[in-house]
This record gives C-alpha cells, sequence and structure tokens, in this order.
C-alpha cells in the first residue's frame, strides 16, 4: 500500500489548471482499487490527498471534497466497473488480457465521474455557473485518457511479473476455478 500511495502521490502531482478555480489530475483510484480492493484504495487515497494537503496542493479546506470524489466515489465505482467489465470481456479473452481493458476503462469512467461530482457540487457555489461544469469534464476527459493508458501499461506489468498482486484477478481466477470444479460458494456468518 505504501508503494501504491508514493506513485499515487507523484502521479497527482501534475496538474493541469481548470479555469475559474480548479485543477486537474491523474487520480489512480480503480488502479488502486484494482489492485488492493476499493475499501484500501480509499484509504490510500485518504493518505495522499492529506500529504499533498499538509503541502498546500489541494489545502485542508478541500480535503474532505477531495476525499468524497477522488476516494469515496472514484475508488468503489472503479471497482464495480472493472469488475464488470471483467466479467462481460473474459468470455472472449483471457483473464489478463480482460483484466488491462476493464481496468483501463474503469479508470476513464471513475475519472470523469470525480470530475462531474466537482462540477455538480461547484453549481452550489453562488457566482459559479455550467462553464466550470463544462471546463472540469472537457479537461478531465483528455486526461482519461491518459489515465486509462497508465493504468493499462502498469498492469501490463503486473499481470505479466506478479499477477497474485492484483486482488480482481485473484477474485475473478478463485471464482472461476470454484465454478469450473462444480462447487457452489457458499456464505458463512463465522
Amino acid at each position: 500500500m505504501g508503494v501504491l500511495a508514493a506513485v499515487t502521490f507523484a502521479a497527482q502531482l501534475v496538474n493541469f489548471p481548470v479555469p475559474p478555480a480548479s485543477s486537474g489530475h491523474l487520480l489512480g483510484s480503480a488502479l488502486l482499487a484494482v489492485m488492493v480492493g476499493p475499501w484500501a484504495a480509499i484509504v490510500i487515497i485518504a493518505l495522499v490527498l492529506f500529504v499533498q494537503a499538509m503541502a498546500g496542493d489541494g489545502g485542508l479546506l478541500t480535503y474532505g471534497l477531495n476525499l468524497f470524489n477522488m476516494g469515496v466515489l472514484a475508488c468503489p465505482v472503479g471497482w464495480l466497473v472493472a469488475r464488470a467489465l471483467l466479467r462481460l470481456f473474459k468470455s472472449s479473452a483471457t483473464s489478463k488480457r480482460a483484466i488491462l481493458i476493464a481496468a483501463a476503462v474503469a479508470s476513464y469512467i471513475s475519472v470523469l465521474l470525480s470530475a462531474l461530482a466537482l462540477g455538480l457540487e461547484l453549481l452550489t457555489v453562488p457566482g459559479f455557473g455550467m462553464g466550470p461544469l463544462i471546463a472540469l469534464v472537457a479537461i478531465h476527459a483528455a486526461i482519461g485518457i491518459g489515465e486509462a493508458v497508465l493504468t493499462y501499461v502498469i498492469l501490463l506489468y503486473f499481470v505479466k511479473a506478479h499477477p497474485d498482486m492484483i486482488l480482481l484477478l485473484r477474485e475473478s481466477e478463485a471464482l472461476h476455478s470454484v465454478v469450473r470444479e462444480g462447487v457452489t460458494p457458499s456464505l458463512s456468518m463465522s
């Protein structure tokens, strides 16, 4: 988790100004969720944003809003989209190829959703209209492409070198092997 936090911190340092009062940057939320699960990903995003806020990037006053948009919202959405797409793509591709495509698409969607959420939140501020919303979504549409490519490339390394480190892939293969063996998984409360 520490290494993933450091990589996410470094990736988020590259900011693109979004007039009049914001900036855009890579999130890493979907990649983190696919690697370690959505809840651990939220913790990593919380730590990254806190260190950034202490350094003056984002600030303490926006910490809660940033954490909600990039963590609480983007991590579970990235996880759920990647999981759904993995199931969809798995029938036509290998698990490893399917996870790459699913995670890349999920990262793009999570970036756009996070930007849209911020734009909608800014609509509640007097003086902000549709301009900032459109600007945020437009800039993040381009950023999302970059994030999707980086997610694909980073996961490509892990798929080849350490596929066991990708939680979503491990869960998918475990479920597939259980179904293949004809054993019905059961839920236990103990």
